[in-house]
């Protein structure tokens, strides 16, 4: 559903598919229902932010803040939360960290385009699950050393632009002591692509 009059608050909202129909007020009570069940979730839940996204696919937009919000926080915990680390990780799950990522990112990328601290993280994040789901693929022969090769080529340039963007920072800041990780990082990569 969409605002009728976009500009105007108190407009009446339609859906774009067929007449129904529903006041501002009728979409404020719902927003405002969906932000207290959002608030509720714990900071380290992924169990409520995973199924807070399922329960509500089909009432709200893809895009919606809410979603993208709760995408964001479960892309922090995946990997990070000590119940979840990257190396332990399933497939699943480290494919789920990057659809997180991309869906994160695109959102990003229309509202704050560039080269932004929030796409030097985002792209951060996003390169070890490829690495890790990668490997294991490979390990398992689900994929060919040729599609291995390839994913790690595509690491290499995430890496490169998420170290470009966080180069940027201070040093001695918490995201200058990734970027120093993110170079030494980009020197094995070479280093692995010249052998093989």
């Amino acid at each position: 559903m969409l605002a009728m009059k976009p500009l105007d608050p108190d407009s009446d909202w339609k859906c774009d598919h067929c007449s129904y129909r529903l006041t501002s007020a009728d979409v404020d009570k719902i927003t405002n229902k969906l932000q207290k069940e959002y608030d509720a979730i714990g900071d380290n839940d992924v169990e409520l932010f995973e199924s807070f996204l399922k329960s509500h696919i089909s009432l709200l937009h893809p895009n919606h803040y809410l979603f993208t919000n709760a995408r964001h926080s479960l892309n922090e915990l995946y990997g990070y939360d000590p119940r979840y680390p990257i190396e332990t990780l399933s497939p699943a799950l480290l494919e789920r960290k990057i659809d997180l990522c991309q869906k994160v990112l695109s959102i990003a990328d229309v509202i704050e385009p560039g080269l932004t601290l929030t796409r030097g993280n985002i792209l951060y994040d996003m390169h070890l699950p490829i690495v890790f789901l990668a490997k294991n693929q490979f390990e398992n022969q689900d994929i060919s050393e040729e599609n291995f090769k390839k994913r790690m080529l595509q690491t290499q340039v995430i890496v490169e632009e998420s170290y470009r963007i966080l180069s940027l920072e201070p040093a001695d800041s918490d995201k200058g002591v990734i970027a120093k990780t993110l170079q030494r990082e980009l020197r094995r990569m070479q280093h692995f692509f010249k052998f093989y």
